[in-house]
């Protein structure tokens, strides 16, 4: 099929937004629930266009935590069939884009179900009431206080406020950032609610975010200089003999390069600082410093090629809940502990143990709001 040279026009979240502000006629309006495991309150929203939070006050965890009320201003036109096209797929529903956003906003966990009232004709009270086909399964859940277990996410666990911080700069993104920002916030937010039960799946769809990020900001760097950066005595020895030789094979290479170059790249410029509340003993912390943090992430990022190519799991080690050494300390420890680990028939050294998914969530979530605060900004190139 012939690609559609068309300009993209974003997520269908986004595109109402901007209708919205573009001051189009409002279609109608429906209401969403939103799905959490998470204590929180909601303020009176400000800046939110359509958009408007309210607190559902749920009796279970399976019942709506939030309710999404969403002026429609996007007409109900049948998609053109001809060409493929996927510029604007984000694989989530209208409302659970927002969700999504908000999760990586917030650090929390928040999915949101089919629309549950809608309404066509606007200026009358005539709603169409429907049962939510698309409850989500809580993995949280299940995997935690239904057994009482330690979390493994402890930060997503905690109490928070809905606030639009970060949403309120969602309609000023150009059609193709929005898009990026929402895939991205979509793995982040899928990877916090499977973390508790299946947290080597959450190391991927993790790392998986930030590759997303990191293709939408990539600059293309020559091979030759990727492989020197990482393999300098290969690339010394090889241009020694031939500096040709040495060109090809970094060409062989290329898929591999450029995937870890992207990421390493992004991280380098998105890197968050050191969290503000940390363990006060030195060894339970992580070495924030660029060339150390450097290696960890390539070790991750190893780890998770490993993963993806070969069928070997993220380490045990490092998908266990934080170890409570001391449970007055204001943080968990941010490191995996001992100086070699085993579980379910494999031994790693302390060095193969880059860290911990706890503290890789705080450094995955914390790059991507910096980056989706630069987007935000009018100079940012897209």
């Amino acid at each position: 099929m012939k690609p559609d040279l068309t300009e993209p026009k974003g997520p269908t979240s986004y595109q109402n937004w901007r209708a919205y502000l573009d001051e189009k006629p409002m279609c109608g309006r429906a209401e969403f629930p939103f799905y959490s495991d998470v204590d929180f309150s909601v303020p009176r929203s400000e800046d939110m266009g359509p958009y408007r939070f309210q607190h559902a006050f749920a009796a279970e965890l399976r019942d709506p935590a939030l309710i999404l009320f969403v002026d429609d201003y996007l007409p109900n036109e049948a998609p053109q069939m001809e060409r493929t096209r996927t510029d604007s797929f984000t694989g989530a529903s209208f409302g659970d884009e927002i969700a999504a956003l908000l999760s990586l906003s917030l650090g929390r966990r928040f999915v949101a179900g089919d629309a549950t009232r809608t309404q066509s004709n606007v200026g009358t009270n005539e709603w169409i009431i429907m049962g939510d086909q698309a409850r989500p399964s809580l993995f949280r859940a299940l995997a935690t206080r239904m057994f009482g277990r330690r979390v493994v996410l402890p930060r997503a666990d905690a109490r928070t406020t809905v606030t639009t911080e970060y949403l309120s700069s969602f309609p000023k993104l150009k059609p193709d950032v929005a898009t990026s920002l929402v895939r991205a916030a979509r793995l982040y937010r899928d990877a916090l609610w499977i973390a508790e039960a299946e947290p080597e799946l959450a190391w991927l769809l993790f790392v998986s975010a930030l590759e997303v990020a990191a293709v939408q900001q990539h600059v293309e760097v020559p091979l030759i200089d990727i492989l020197r950066l990482s393999k300098p005595k290969l690339v010394a020895r090889l241009e020694a003999i031939d500096v040709t030789l040495a060109e090809e094979v970094a060409a062989e290479l290329a898929r591999e390069l450029r995937a870890t170059a992207r990421f390493l790249g992004f991280m380098e410029r998105f890197m968050p600082p050191a969290p503000e509340l940390r363990p006060p003993e030195e060894w339970a912390r992580l070495d924030w410093s660029p060339p150390r943090m450097k290696k960890l992430l390539e070790s991750v990022y190893k780890l998770r090629s490993l993963a993806l190519h070969e069928g070997m799991p993220f380490p045990p080690p490092m998908c266990s809940p934080p170890s409570l050494v001391r449970p007055e300390w204001p943080a968990p420890i941010e490191v995996v502990l001992g100086l070699a680990s085993a579980a379910s028939g494999g031994v790693w050294m302390a060095d193969e143990l880059p860290m911990s998914l706890h503290t890789f969530e705080y450094i995955a979530r914390g790059a991507l709001l910096k980056w989706w605060t630069e987007l935000a900004r009018p100079e940012t190139p897209s």
